[in-house]
C-alpha cells in the first residue's frame, strides 16, 4: 500500500475512536443519570457501565475482524457476549440475525459484482433459506409459549456456536 491510502486509513481509524470515545461518554451519562432518577431497568436492559461500555465495542471489534478472517456473521460471535450483558435473549437472537442478514447481503452483492454469483445455486439457497426461517420460526415460538421461557434461545445459539465452531474445525483439517 502507498503512503496515501495509510495515511487515509489511519485518519479514518482515530475519527471512528474518537466518535466511539465520546458517545461512550455520553451512554455512561445517561445512565447514570437514569439511574439516579430511580429509573428501574427493565429486564434485558443493558446497564451501560464502564466496564459493559467497554466491553461491547471491543467485542463489536473483535467479532468484525474474526467473521472477515472466518467468513462467519458476526451475530455468531456477538451472541454469547450480549447473553453475559444481560440482554433478552429474544434482543439477541433479533440483532443477530440482523447482523448475519447484512453479512450474507454484502457477500452476496460482492459476488454479484464481480460477475461469479451463479444463480440457480443461489435461487435454491434463497428459498432454502426462506423456508428454513419460517419453519425455526414458527417451532421456536411454539416451544416458548409452551415453556414460557425463552431460554431456549440461549441453547440454541449455543448449539449454533458450538456445531459452527466443530465445522469449522473439521473444514480446516480436511483442506490441508
Amino acid at each position: 500500500p502507498n503512503n496515501s491510502s495509510l495515511i487515509l486509513t489511519t485518519i479514518l481509524i482515530l475519527y471512528m475512536v474518537t466518535i466511539a470515545v465520546w458517545l461512550r461518554h455520553r451512554v455512561i451519562h445517561h445512565y447514570h443519570e437514569r439511574i439516579s432518577n430511580n429509573y428501574q431497568l427493565l429486564n434485558g436492559e443493558v446497564k451501560w457501565n464502564t466496564r459493559n461500555s467497554t466491553l461491547y465495542p471491543l467485542a463489536s471489534i473483535s467479532a468484525g475482524v474474526i467473521a472477515g478472517l472466518f467468513g462467519v456473521g458476526g451475530g455468531i460471535v456477538k451472541a454469547p457476549l450480549m447473553i453475559e450483558m444481560g440482554i433478552h435473549p429474544l434482543v439477541v437472537a433479533s440483532t443477530s440475525t440482523v447482523m448475519i442478514f447484512f453479512t450474507a447481503v454484502t457477500a452476496a452483492s460482492s459476488y454479484f459484482v464481480y460477475g461469479v454469483l451463479q444463480w440457480d445455486y443461489a435461487l435454491v439457497l434463497f428459498v432454502l433459506g426462506i423456508v428454513s426461517n419460517i419453519i425455526g420460526h414458527t417451532v421456536v415460538s411454539s416451544i416458548i409459549a409452551l415453556y414460557k421461557s425463552s431460554s431456549i434461545i440461549t441453547i440454541l445459539l449455543g448449539l449454533l456456536i458450538g456445531v459452527s465452531a466443530l465445522l469449522m474445525t473439521l473444514a480446516s483439517y480436511s483442506s490441508a
